[in-house]
């Protein structure tokens, strides 16, 4: 694993000092006083690193300047005056990007040539000036005129003609050219596709269709693809608004509609028009707001305050993203946004305003909820839309076709965020509206249409199991309390008792708890209340009680059966029982976890207690493993420590015998026991520093061993991790050297570190 690199046949490379970079992967030494800049691969020196870019770095010695590659290969020889990368590539960039070209612009006397990636010479520096175009296609100037060539062999494809050749952004492979300050478009052989006579055009998208504007003598056409006219200049201003048939027109203070097809005006008058959603479009008129249609159909005139469109789950309608999830009709119109056009979910709906008022319309402009209401709030439970609605301060709830089915009687309180859990139960969520007042919480259920739980409790959860628990005040002015447990449609699974809490273990097995004397009592029963387990030495049962160690990142468990078993803890660690109370216990193993992916932390002593010692207070005779559901081992319980690794979820840090090492949660060894210390770092993704007998080494996150640990320091910095192959300055007592990530040892070396 720890190779040299020829080190014994090539004498090593000797500098005054050496340290890291900011420009990585060169590194910065110093020789006889002169510091520069070192590729450790291709063992170049150079003055300075001016800029980078898809693998390539612009370089200069001396006066001179060149490119070399990522693998220290010198791409442009160090002979130019000047050069510049050029590159591209499509959308936000990640390492590993694929380029659409990586080409180097030349400069040498006044002149411009291009170089590929590879080191080929496109052009020589012949030209006034070079452009790329895109990858396949290089523009140049020449005798103050503009042409273009190929970007593979340089090959002339159009001779020097144009006031100007730039990229194309309206069609892929066109040439934007420029001819008496008017723009046009040429194909990459050179025919002309649109002649230049524009003052200038711009990519025009239509859904499901391209097209280009145009602007000519201040007014604003379009044309196709092809070049063909579409809409003659007539309007100063275009936009596309969501419509494959209609576009948005400007004409004096005005807007209007032009349809393409029947090319004609459809409809003008008004001083905004917003992009059409399912076939509708918000128009204004001064300060009022209407709804119009691509054929010119004002299906509401403007005499509202405000209108929103949104869909049955209360997400903003628009023609290309959705809000994921509506604020109120008086709140804050900004919502987080999503690229991709959402499944919008029918029907569609009309929020409107109008004189302070709200009200809801059908996608027909038909009245839903008459504009009469203070606020309302669309609700989509069990597959349907909702509106709670409020008249003053009580709200009512209105189903989708706008019949009130609860009167107004409720109110909002900030009560119900802090006392009503339904997170954990999907059922919950889809199924259920909660109802306060008066600091009270009751649930309407929306698929049985009606109310499951009276607005009289102060605390309701649900559990894993679409079940809930509500605790109600047993008289007025009293702090005492009784619960009890409904399933999922409102029936009782456990009636309402005093000073008891409810907690469901299984779908039909719940743990009852409540205090007696100051002490905890626990009993498992079932839904008809029948006793299955009780256990006077059973202690606090918390629903939050879970083992954590074994578990996934961000995963929260409550406590309950796993495999089968449910964890009793108490006076015994070890103790279990099934979902017939039948008690199983690993009589193998002192201790033992709550199981997770039938997996376990276990415990044994390494030898017996004596008679002066407890369960906890011999903790270095403790041995930890991991054991299955069956009692059988998965990973030896020989380890004094177990930790987890911050960031690195499926990994633990164990320590046997005083030495660490590192196991998967699954059981496998990844680096033995054999270390002083392991640490991890938040900057490294990939690397472990490994010390032992006081000398560091490195190894990967699965286990290889790349630097033994041999040397006194091992030094590494935050660029040196980024980069595509990594460097780790050693430190021997006496040389400092550097290794890559394959272990292998660079062949230069130094007494003194840079910068120390």
């Amino acid at each position: 694993m720890f190779a040299q690199n020829n080190s014994q046949a090539t004498p090593p490379l000797l500098f005054d000092a050496i340290g890291f970079s900011d420009r990585s992967p060169f590194l910065k030494v110093r020789k006889d006083g002169v510091e520069q800049y070192l590729h450790p691969y291709g063992l170049q020196l150079v003055d300075e690193i001016e800029e980078s870019s898809g693998g390539l770095f612009e370089v200069v010695v001396g006066d001179a300047y060149g490119v070399l590659d990522a693998a220290g290969n010198v791409v442009a020889d160090f002979k130019y005056d000047e050069v510049s990368l050029q590159t591209d590539y499509d959308n936000q960039w990640y390492a590993g990007i694929p380029y659409n070209y990586r080409f180097i612009l030349t400069k040498l006397d006044g002149r411009y040539g291009v170089v590929d990636a590879a080191g080929n010479e496109i052009a020589p520096p012949q030209y006034e000036e070079i452009t790329i175009i895109d990858s396949l296609s290089i523009a140049f100037r020449q005798g103050g005129k503009w042409g273009w060539l190929d970007a593979r062999n340089g090959e002339i494809l159009q001779p020097p003609h144009y006031e100007r050749a730039t990229r194309s952004y309206l069609l892929p492979g066109a040439v934007e050219i420029q001819q008496d300050d008017k723009e046009g478009l040429a194909l990459r052989d050179g025919r002309v596709l649109i002649a230049p006579e524009y003052d200038y055009l711009r990519d025009f998208r239509l859904p499901g269709k391209q097209l280009i504007f145009f602007s000519k003598a201040g007014q604003a056409g379009l044309l196709d693809t092809a070049g063909k006219m579409v809409l003659p200049a007539q309007f100063e201003n275009l936009d596309a608004i969501g419509d494959p048939n209609v576009v948005k027109f400007k004409k004096g203070d005005g807007v209007g509609l032009w349809h393409i097809k029947e090319a004609r005006v459809v409809l003008e008058g008004f001083t905004g028009i917003d992009d059409f959603v399912v076939g509708n479009s918000i128009a204004r008129r001064g300060q009022g707001y209407g709804v119009v249609q691509a054929n010119g159909n004002v299906l509401l005139r403007p005499e509202y305050d405000r209108i929103v469109f949104v869909d049955a789950k209360g997400h903003y309608l628009s023609s290309n993203a959705v809000s994921i999830a509506m604020p109120a009709m008086g709140g804050s119109s900004a919502g987080k946004q999503q690229s991709a056009v959402p499944d919008f979910v029918e029907p569609y709906f009309m929020m409107v305003t109008k004189g302070g008022k709200q009200g809801v319309l059908d996608w027909s402009g038909n009245v839903v909820i008459p504009a009469e209401y203070r606020y309302i709030e669309l609700l989509f439970k069990a597959g349907k839309p909702y509106f709670q609605v409020y008249q003053q301060e009580r709200y009512g709830l209105f189903n989708g076709a706008g019949k009130q089915i609860l009167p107004f009687e409720y109110a909002y309180d900030e009560y119900l965020g802090m006392n009503y859990y339904p997170q954990s139960s999907d059922y919950a969520q889809n199924q259920i509206i909660p109802l306060t007042k008066d600091n009270r919480i009751g649930l309407y259920h929306a698929g049985l249409a009606k109310i499951m739980l009276p607005v009289a409790h102060e605390y309701v959860v649900w559990n894993g199991f679409d079940q809930v628990s509500a605790r109600r005040s047993i008289g007025a002015g009293s702090y005492n309390s009784e619960t009890a447990l409904y399933d999922g449609e409102g029936h009782f699974i456990r009636p309402y008792e005093e000073s008891i809490s409810y907690v469901a273990v299984a779908a039909d097995r719940i743990v009852e708890t409540w205090m007696v004397d100051g002490q905890w009592r626990n009993r498992l029963v079932d839904a008809a209340g029948k006793t299955i387990y009780e256990n006077n030495g059973w202690g606090e049962f918390r629903s939050n009680s879970v083992t954590q160690l074994l578990l996934p990142k961000d995963t929260i468990l409550d406590a309950g059966y796993r495999n089968g078993l449910l964890k009793i803890r108490g006076n015994e660690d070890n103790l279990f029982i099934d979902k017939d109370g039948v008690e199983k216990r690993f009589s193998d193993y002192e201790s033992v976890g709550d199981f997770y992916d039938d997996r376990a932390v276990a415990m044994v002593y390494e030898t017996p207690l004596e008679a002066d010692e407890t369960i906890g207070s011999a903790r270095d005779k403790e041995r930890l493993g991991i054991i299955n559901s069956r009692g059988e081992v998965v990973l030896p319980l020989v380890y004094e420590r177990m930790e987890a690794i911050y960031g690195i979820p499926e990994l633990l840090k164990v320590m046997q015998n005083g030495k660490w090492g590192v196991v998967t949660k699954k059981g496998a060894v990844i680096m033995e026991a054999t270390y002083d210390d392991i640490r991890f770092s938040s900057s490294s993704k990939a690397f472990v520093n490994i010390i032992k007998n006081e000398k560091q080494g490195i190894a990967n996150r699965d286990g290889t061993l790349l630097v033994p640990p041999v040397y006194e320091q091992i030094h590494t910095d935050n660029n040196s991790f980024g980069a595509e192959v990594p460097l780790f300055m050693v430190f021997d007592g006496e040389w400092y050297q550097f290794v890559d990530e394959k272990g292998e040892l660079l062949t230069f070396r130094t007494k003194t570190r840079l910068g120390y």
